[in-house]
């Protein structure tokens, strides 16, 4: 239902399918994007000069451009660009599994892990005990905050803005927890990664989770999930780290920048034509207004760069009435 980018949703009222732009790439628009392309830059060049420094410097910037970007992303995913997003994923899909009912045991992996492939699928196999430490960290720290999910990686869309996504998790934290909000169904979101960065994107992220409907891809029908609009919670696992935290996320700021980002989306789908103003009707009235040949000379002499096939025509004419 899916494309890198995009999803494909039935409208409310029927009909074909239509595009939507994907939740990770609306919020982008307002992101700081500088600090990862540097990242991506390193691992590159680390890749690069580690395992195909003489093939990539056989290739020519300009016409071997397609082959040069493969090798360029090979080269970083060997370098390691990929290793953290691969075990964060790992853990996610276990995390994912034992939220919807599998029991939490080595030997019982369910479907979401065992729909792991390439680079994910190997980096789980080869980190097998960190991830199911964190997993059982993960555990705990649902039984801490009382986290009692409802549902476990589903759709939402937002007709108004063409957008739709995946919503990681949605239930209730126990009004034991210091982080208890209020008894709404919260929007949260497991992640293993930093979160010291990108607080807007998250912001915004799980803003379109609270403010989306549920859908289903079989009927396309909306359903309200009545999440809490105030307070949406990031389930933080730090890689390999016994440190699990519930971090609430405001979403006042992120709501309103929803709106921002789909005028910006909008404004950028405009195709705005600059009208361009040369020179050409300019020569056209010189050589029309010129008295003698001797002033047509002097024009050309002057401007002939500027003219073309019409110019040199209408002079030729212009000389033949003289």
């Amino acid at each position: 239902e899916a494309s890198s980018s995009s999803y494909f949703i039935t409208p409310e009222d029927g009909g074909e399918s239509k595009r939507y732009r994907r939740v990770s790439q609306f919020i982008s628009i307002f992101a700081d994007k500088e600090n990862l392309a540097r990242r991506d830059t390193r691992y590159a060049v680390k890749g690069a000069i580690q395992f195909y420094a003489n093939e990539i410097g056989s290739l020519d910037l300009d016409e071997d451009k397609q082959e040069l970007d493969k090798k360029i992303e090979t080269a970083a995913r060997k370098a390691g660009k990929w290793d953290a997003a691969d075990y964060g994923t790992g853990v996610h899909a276990w995390t994912e599994d034992v939220d919807n009912g599998l029991q939490f045991a080595r030997n019982a992996l369910g479907p979401a892990v065992k729909a792991l492939k390439w680079g994910t699928k190997t980096t789980f196999e080869n980190n097998f005990e960190a991830i199911y430490r964190d997993v059982e960290t993960y555990l705990l720290l649902k039984e801490a905050h009382g986290l009692k999910w409802t549902r476990a990686e589903a759709t939402i869309v937002l007709d108004e803005y063409g957008v739709a996504g995946t919503l990681d998790r949605l239930g209730t934290v126990s009004e034991d927890s210091p982080a208890y909000c209020c008894d709404k169904l919260h929007v949260g979101d497991v992640k293993t990664g930093s979160v010291d960065f990108g607080r807007l994107e998250k912001s915004m992220q799980f803003a379109c989770y609270a403010k989306g409907k549920l859908y289903n891809h079989d009927t396309g029908v909306r359903t309200e999930h009545g999440a809490c609009l105030k307070t949406a919670y990031i389930i933080h696992l730090p890689a390999r780290k016994a440190t699990p935290a519930i971090i609430p996320v405001p979403l006042e700021h992120g709501l309103l920048m929803l709106d921002l980002a789909h005028a910006a989306w909008s404004e950028r789908s405009h195709k705005h034509m600059w009208k361009k103003y040369n020179t050409d009707e300019w020569i056209a009235r010189q050589v029309s207004e010129a008295g003698t040949e001797a002033e047509l000379t002097e024009l050309y002499t002057r401007t002939h760069m500027l003219w073309n096939e019409d110019h040199a025509n209408t002079a030729t004419a212009k000389i033949k009435e003289l």
